[in-house]
């Protein structure tokens, strides 16, 4: 190892979402560091374009493994696992970072049998509820507390994620750290400068009571679980309107809910947006109605913008949504309360003051911070393994 320390992320993919980010993030932050980092990661039909080109701009380097995917394929995952192996022997790291599931568990398989350098692995939430039937759950969370012997740091974005792990005997406490995902503040707010006006976009009436979710059209969103429960609370708020950005497999069959649930016209799906940013600023609150969330970066992205949330009770988001002066919680196990906690939400949202109380908890998650937590794990990994190393010399 050299002056500057190679730190090579292993990624499933940096298609749109929170672990991608948190990657690119990551990648650019060390760089401007002084770090040598290079990203290893599949395909992906929609990527995180602005990031990865900033991350190139300054000197992170790219490099893709065609066969690399979520999916468990046995044939293809062994041309994964060579590529893999062939691509790590080339960069010759001195930290390799794994991340998400598919990757984290091939990278470790890969490399744990080797003392070249020390392995970190960030999970980025978990899938231990709102994701796979019970069998396929128990089978994930054996592979897993075997892979967690493989490396020499677990990264945890939240208490909550690494409780959870802890509770299943995946690593040991102190393999554990916390570092939140950093979230950039400034960018977020001069990105949402030119404020889109949903109510003309819409075309729905002046005076509509706005509300917004940002995510994935997925199952773990949530969004067909929840229409049913919100739906008498739109029967008794007519100026009551939803609108989702984002896309996925599921948007089919939430549009039949949508329709289902006489909620045509009250909730709109707009598809993905570059920068969604501006659609937050002249609404009242964001919702969450996950079934399972790791940290909820688009929490903080709203507190960045003075806006509450109204979010699922589930993951990590209670240590986000931790009081009334940012937003209110639901329980999936309690559905019968929650046309009565979204009525009680619309107050909080409508009175519209508290946004400095929700400022400064998102500056609490940014990307300085946890740079320079990520840079306290790797020097003291590296300086451990050198010394080892030392050791057996």
């Amino acid at each position: 190892m050299g002056d500057r320390p190679h730190v090579v992320h292993l990624i499933t993919h940096i298609g749109k979402g929170g672990a991608a980010t948190n990657v690119l993030l990551s990648a650019v932050g060390l760089k401007e560091k002084g770090y040598s980092v290079s990203v290893v990661h599949g395909p992906h039909p929609s990527e995180e374009s602005a990031l990865i080109e900033c991350a190139s701009k300054v000197g992170v380097e790219f490099h893709l493994i065609p066969s690399l995917q979520r999916e468990i394929n046995f044939n293809k995952d062994r041309r994964t696992i060579s590529e893999i192996r062939t691509c790590l022997h080339g960069l010759k790291p001195d930290i390799l970072h794994t991340h998400q599931s598919k990757a984290g568990l091939l990278g470790r398989w890969i490399s744990r049998n080797q003392r070249t350098y020390p392995i970190v692995h960030t999970p980025h939430g978990h899938v231990f509820y709102g994701y796979f039937p019970p069998w396929k759950t128990r089978l994930f969370v054996e592979v897993e507390r075997r892979a967690a012997k493989w490396c020499d740091r677990l990264i945890g974005l939240t208490q909550r994620e690494i409780e959870d792990h802890l509770k299943r005997r995946i690593g040991t406490r102190d393999q554990w750290s916390k570092i939140h995902s950093g979230v950039d503040i400034e960018q977020i707010r001069t990105l949402a400068k030119e404020a889109v006006d949903l109510t003309a976009e819409l075309r729905i009436p002046e005076g509509a009571r706005l509300h917004v979710s940002i995510g994935r059209l997925e199952p773990v969103k949530g969004f067909c679980e929840f229409l049913p429960l919100a739906r008498s609370t739109f029967e008794r708020i007519p100026s009551l309107h939803w609108a989702i950005i984002g896309e996925g497999s599921e948007r089919h069959r939430v549009e039949e809910a949508i329709r289902s649930n006489g909620l045509k016209g009250r909730v709109h799906l707009l598809g993905w947006k570059e920068n969604p940013y501006p659609y937050l600023v002249r609404i009242e609150g964001l919702w969450v109605p996950s079934l399972n969330e790791g940290m909820g970066r688009v929490i903080v992205e709203a507190f960045a913008l003075g806006k509450p949330v109204f979010a699922a009770n589930v993951g990590s988001i209670p240590e986000l949504v931790i009081d009334a002066d940012h937003g209110v919680l639901f329980d999936w196990a309690r559905p019968r309360e929650v046309s009565r906690l979204v009525e009680g939400f619309l107050d909080v949202a409508g009175s519209g003051d508290r946004h400095e109380i929700r400022n400064q908890s998102a500056e609490n998650y940014s990307i300085a911070r946890m740079i320079d937590q990520l840079e306290e794990c790797y020097r003291g990994l590296i300086t451990k393994a050198a010394g080892i190393s030392n050791s057996h010399d």
